[in-house]
């Protein structure tokens, strides 16, 4: 029997941890911003279409960290590669600057990129800051796309990358 693929692996272990940063840390950060901010209740269908949207978000996120990861292989060290990434993905996914402020080429181009799925995608959906369904569809697919391209360009780099893998020991 072949062994569990490692990228599901990661997957599925990194789940737990995302669920527990939600409920100790966004829980207690909603409900301090309740406290000093007067907040309106989002309407269903945008609580389902944000439930939707933040699950793809974790994907790509979890897949963005895979391919970071994955520069370990070359690199044999990842501590530069992971704080550029964490910069770039803060500022281009909106938790820096929401991307509704910033100009119109940077706009432009967060908003072609994953990031934005990331960060900015679910939380459209959940503030009902989309046009329609079609607006709604639209982040929908972008995140997706995202996902579907990077699960194949993650795949792709995974099985080059087992080659130049070396394991010592028993």
């Amino acid at each position: 029997m072949r062994p569990v693929s490692y990228p599901v692996m990661r997957f599925f272990a990194c789940l737990p941890v995302v669920a527990a940063n939600a409920v100790l840390v966004g829980v207690p950060v909603l409900v301090l911003f309740a406290l000093l901010v007067p907040l309106t209740t989002p309407r269903p269908v945008d609580v389902v279409l944000f439930a939707v949207s933040t699950a793809l978000s974790v994907l790509l996120a979890f897949l963005v960290n895979l391919l970071t990861g994955m520069t370990g292989f070359v690199t044999t060290n990842t501590w530069g590669v992971r704080m550029v990434k964490q910069s770039v993905v803060a500022f281009f996914a909106g938790q820096l600057v929401p991307l509704a402020l910033m100009p119109g080429p940077l706009s432009a181009l967060a908003s072609a990129l994953p990031f934005r799925g990331m960060v900015d995608g679910p939380l459209t959906l959940l503030l009902g800051r989309y046009d329609g369904v079609a607006g709604a569809a639209d982040v929908l697919a972008r995140q997706i796309g995202w996902a579907a391209g990077l699960t194949l360009l993650a795949g792709v780099l995974w099985r080059a990358s087992l080659s130049r893998l070396e394991v010592l020991g028993g």
